[in-house]
């Protein structure tokens, strides 16, 4: 049976934390359904620096290579794009998604456009984790953002949770 490449982001800017535990736990789940055909990978956000989008479509014109190349962008895409599925872990903080993973979403659509015309790998299924502080702090919010994150980049949303801590 071929090899599932599975890959865990945890978008959070602290390195340990909630989302990288629920994180673990998840990719955990996914491995022992499957270990011998599921392949875990774990991204995080926190170690890592992004600068965000800044409208110039520099990218239209480089077939999909942004302008800010001394980050950790370029690494971060490619996993993602060689990944068969993600899950993200979102921490909520105040009512949306941390800048850092904002950046990540913005250039990654944005290059994907540009470079591949598209998600080659259709119905990539992307599942979301999110948690906040209290059950108003806008994990709802930031769940309908990363469907239709998942849905404008060719996927399908698989499961989502909803965690207040």
């Amino acid at each position: 049976m071929e090899r599932v490449k599975v890959l865990g982001i945890s978008a959070s800017p602290r390195k340990n934390g909630n989302s990288r535990f629920l994180l673990e736990t998840a990719l955990e789940s996914a491995k022992a359904a499957m270990p011998d055909v599921v392949e875990t990978e774990i991204y995080v956000m926190g170690t890592k620096q992004f600068h965000g989008c800044i409208g110039c479509f520099k990218c239209a014109e480089s077939a999909g290579e942004c302008v800010f190349k001394k980050d950790d962008f370029g690494i971060l895409r490619d996993k993602w794009l060689e990944a068969d599925s993600v899950i993200y872990s979102i921490p909520v903080y105040h009512m949306g998604i941390p800048g850092q993973f904002k950046s990540f979403i913005d250039r990654l659509g944005n290059t994907l456009y540009f470079k591949l015309g598209g998600l080659k790998k259709h119905f990539k299924p992307i599942g979301v984790i999110t948690q906040g502080a209290h059950i108003f702090a806008g994990q709802e919010q930031v769940m309908m953002a990363m469907i239709n994150h998942a849905l404008v980049m060719g996927g399908v949303v698989v499961t989502s949770v909803m965690l207040s801590l």
